[in-house]
């Protein structure tokens, strides 16, 4: 299995504790694509799984899954005012 974990890094002022901001996203397919939102607040991850997962950048929580897809999903974008997502 192809395991992708990503760190999100978010430095507001001075660092607090020994990581701060950091949150890990584990996706166990092959990524494909990934997109962030204007606005900062999601991560779009398109993958073999069929499936487009979209994570909450602050907290490192998946927040939705769209699934549907017939195959593996190669591209994932955001409107430009994030109300949707295009695949």
């Amino acid at each position: 299995a192809h395991v992708l974990k990503l760190k999100l890094v978010r430095w507001v002022g001075k660092p607090q504790g020994r990581y701060p901001g950091v949150h890990s996203i584990v996706n166990s397919y092959k990524v494909h694509a990934v997109a962030i939102s204007s606005d900062g607040k999601l991560i779009a991850i398109g993958s073999e799984s069929t499936k487009v997962t979209v994570w909450n950048i602050e907290t490192g929580d998946q927040v939705l899954t769209l699934a549907g897809h017939y195959g593996e999903v190669y591209s994932v974008a955001f409107s430009a005012d994030g109300t949707r997502i295009a695949t």
